[in-house]
């Protein structure tokens, strides 16, 4: 069986997953609440295969909080499938600093409710591929630094 490792906003360190620990931060979403730390959050879980699974939070408080749902191999540096939220495509090319220097496309913000279908669904069920109207591959974005 596999193995999360959930960091979110303040709090500790997690390994068990339940939606309900992070459930109000998007559903009754306020911008100080997420204020707490830049970073956002990093959702992982490791199969016994050694496929990892990510979901991964980044926050700007005029925009939203955009989602990067990943699943890769390190060991064989093969990458299954990489999906960032959509928005809106005509701002992606616009870009936003949510940390020092951590840059990301405006259109990929999405609103906090958008946010929480998307983590919710990782969180259930991780090692699944998310198909979802809210999602773009990675491969069709201009360069993140």
């Amino acid at each position: 069986m596999g193995r999360f490792n959930l960091n979110f906003l303040d709090h500790p360190t997690r390994t068990v997953a339940d939606p309900k620990d992070y459930e109000d931060y998007f559903l009754n979403y306020s911008k100080p609440k997420w204020r707490t730390d830049p970073s956002g959050a990093s959702f992982r879980y490791r199969d016994d295969d050694k496929v990892n699974y990510t979901c991964t939070l980044a926050h700007a408080p005029d925009y939203g909080i955009l989602v990067w749902l990943r699943s890769n191999s390190v060991a064989r540096r093969e990458t299954y499938w990489d999906y960032v939220s959509l928005h809106n495509a005509d701002e992606l090319d616009e870009m936003v600093d949510v940390s020092s220097e951590e840059y990301y496309p405006v259109g990929c913000f999405i609103g906090p409710k958008q946010a929480w279908e998307l983590v919710k669904a990782f969180l259930l069920n991780p090692t699944e591929e998310p198909k979802s109207d809210l999602l773009i591959s990675t491969s069709r974005l201009p360069p993140i630094r």
